[in-house]
């Protein structure tokens, strides 16, 4: 006999606007405030051809965190998923270079200036 045990739908909550976290080459923050009693989980959308890294400062903390190359959950282009939050006060993405996944063009010049990770928040999943 085995249990299936099935998590609630995903809802996104109306009263937080989605979130646009800009992801450049350098790291952006975006400071959050309190989110709504029910909030429990966020949905992420990069819908940009670039590996973008997203890193959550926790409430209480003196200084934000930053992303960089190394720290932070790494999204690749075209990613949708859903995650439980743990209540960050703020957060800060990085756009990253992997293979065949450049930042630059080959002048130099950033490929997509206006790239940002889309976050929403809600309940459930």
């Amino acid at each position: 006999m085995s249990i299936q045990i099935k998590n609630a739908p995903f809802r996104r909550n109306l009263a937080v606007s989605p979130i646009m976290v800009p992801a450049i080459d350098t790291a952006s923050y975006v400071l959050l405030g309190a989110l709504p009693n029910g909030v429990t989980s966020f949905g992420v959308v990069n819908s940009y051809p670039i590996w973008i890294r997203l890193l959550g400062t926790p409430m209480g903390a003196t200084e934000p965190a930053k992303a960089n190359e190394h720290d932070g959950w790494l999204f690749p282009p075209g990613h949708f998923g859903i995650y439980s939050t743990q209540f960050p006060m703020g957060l800060s993405c990085i756009a990253v270079t992997r293979p065949n996944f450049p930042t630059y063009d080959d002048s130099g010049a950033l490929l997509y200036p206006d790239a940002a990770l889309e976050l929403f928040y809600g309940s459930g999943a």
